[in-house]
């Protein structure tokens, strides 16, 4: 994650604290039914786990409590979403990147505070689908299902309560030989301020925007190059709680 999304040098420009916790197997329990994931078959409190480790760090950092973000892309992704449902009353808003929001999970989703949210998904994302369903990979096991990225995004809007107008606009073309372009969707006017952003990658694969190819195309698809991670500190920078 360090170089994926390149956010130390960000932290050290704009003085936040940038952490980079790993789950148990290199998972996170999110919400999903999952047979291949040691944090699913295990049951893992990884909510337990965030306590912990934010109590820790504020026993040695002067930690912000208004300001305290999540992002994290693919299991990381739909974590962000689980863990800012469950601690709502600590996370200011999370970015969650080619990930959207667990099922069967999604039927117990209700945070009791607001959280700006700010979905980062590629349409053409063969992981995990823009449009939702079975999460791929490992054969014939089970990886569980997301909801779709719209399907997502309304969940936030109506916990919020922003208001349902939408505002559209099609972001720069900041790069236009990277067979993506951008259209960004944004509800206003929620509890305490909150807004729901979807940045709809057209042309997107499982890849975090600005960031390095990773893996083949054929398999995660084409990196969007008109956003990168210092769009999503400026989102995070724009939205602490009240």
């Amino acid at each position: 994650m360090v170089n994926l999304t390149k956010f130390n040098s960000i932290a050290d420009q704009e003085k936040f604290i940038v952490v980079y916790p790993q789950g148990i197997g290199k998972n996170w329990n999110d919400g999903r039914v999952n047979e291949v994931s040691q944090a699913h078959q295990e049951n893992i409190d990884d909510i337990a786990f965030f306590d912990t480790l934010l109590q820790h760090l504020s026993s040695l950092y002067p930690v912000d409590a208004k300001r305290i973000f999540a992002t994290g892309i693919s299991n990381g992704g739909i974590f962000s979403h689980f863990l800012a449902a469950n601690r709502a009353e600590v996370i200011a808003a999370i970015a969650p990147v080619a990930g959207g929001m667990a099922e069967p999970f999604d039927q117990s989703f209700k945070p009791d505070h607001a959280v700006s949210v700010l979905i980062v998904n590629g349409t053409k994302d063969r992981l995990l689908p823009y449009s939702g369903g079975n999460v791929a990979g490992n054969g014939n096991k089970n990886r569980g299902s997301v909801l779709s990225t719209e399907d997502t995004a309304r969940k936030w809007v109506r916990a919020n309560g922003c208001l349902p107008e939408a505002e559209l606009r099609a972001l720069p073309d900041r790069d236009p030989k990277d067979g993506c372009h951008i259209d960004a969707t944004i509800w206003r006017g929620g509890r305490h301020g909150s807004e729901v952003w979807l940045y709809r990658v057209e042309g997107g694969g499982h890849t975090w925007p600005g960031g390095p190819q990773y893996l083949p195309k054929f398999i995660v698809g084409q990196v969007p190059r008109d956003i990168d991670t210092r769009d999503i500190w400026n989102f995070f920078k724009d939205h602490p709680k009240p």
